[in-house]
């Protein structure tokens, strides 16, 4: 066993409303990234937030999920663990 996931449901429904992301793509993405946290990677750089995201990207798409930073593109969008963020 890797670890525990806790996923806050009232703040990923939020967030996927907010953003304008399906429900279930915005769960996709943050069970993906909590499983990425548990196997050890993270956001707390750059660098190791580039390689993260790419990961998530990847996974997601073969997932059939939309890329859930395509609208940050443009924006240099934090990479923290705060509720409010896009990040969970």
């Amino acid at each position: 066993m890797l670890g525990d996931l806790v996923i806050c449901v009232p703040v990923v429904n939020r967030e996927a409303a907010e953003q304008g992301k399906s429900i279930d793509a915005h769960w996709a993405h943050m069970v993906i990234h909590g499983c990425l946290h548990l196997l050890g990677y993270d956001h707390i750089d750059d660098e190791e937030a580039e390689e993260m995201e790419a990961l998530e990207r990847t996974l997601l798409e073969e997932l059939g999920y939309p890329d859930p930073y395509a609208d940050d593109e443009s924006a240099d969008h934090p990479h923290s663990d705060t509720p409010s963020k896009d990040h969970e």
